[in-house]
């Protein structure tokens, strides 16, 4: 608390350095996993208390011109949250937030995972995504266009299917709307 305070008065914004804090303690800096699910669950907070925003609908996307669609820019739903890491985040954090009984131990050396936290409506939503739809999620945060996300997620898996991730994200209230200025 004394080396990083808050920055508002708002409960959610209290925990934003604890996961760096337990990367560094001495106690759980041998356990650098625990900081990344410390970073899913501040992202889980965060997207719950987001401003709400009607979700985009496909049909918005489907009034763009053909020949405009290339050089549009999606907007992000403002709860959407990303999270990267060299660890199984997923599974370490859905073992532990359901009510699901394992006896299976989780091998930390299984590989990384990636995710999205969002929130388009009442519930949270954490999903896990593969490498390519994660660059295309996290370019379009960036303020890309639909053309460049598309070469950096082709470069990450040359199978990706654009049209697929991009359903499921509209299907789950992913993005909020349309850049218009690229219109």
């Amino acid at each position: 608390m004394i080396e990083h305070p808050p920055r508002s008065a708002a409960m959610v914004y209290f925990a934003e350095n604890f996961p760096d804090f337990l990367l560094n303690f001495e106690y759980t800096k041998e356990h650098p996993w625990l900081s990344d699910i410390a970073r899913v669950d501040l992202a889980w907070h965060q997207s719950y208390h987001a401003a709400d925003a009607a979700p985009l609908i496909p049909d918005q996307l489907a009034m763009i011109p053909a020949n405009k669609l290339a050089h549009t820019k999606l907007l992000m739903h403002p709860s959407v949250k990303l999270i990267q890491s060299p660890f199984p985040i997923f599974k370490i954090w859905d073992v532990n937030h359901t009510e699901q009984e394992t006896e299976d131990k989780i091998d930390l050396e299984s590989g990384g995972e990636s995710l999205c936290c969002f929130r388009p409506e009442n519930d949270v939503m954490v999903r896990q995504l593969d490498t390519a739809s994660f660059t295309f999620l996290q370019q379009l945060q960036n303020g890309h266009t639909l053309a460049q996300v598309m070469l950096l997620a082709s470069e990450e898996n040359p199978n990706f299917e654009m049209d697929i991730c991009l359903a499921r994200c509209l299907t789950d209230g992913i993005f909020q709307n349309i850049n218009k200025e690229t219109l």
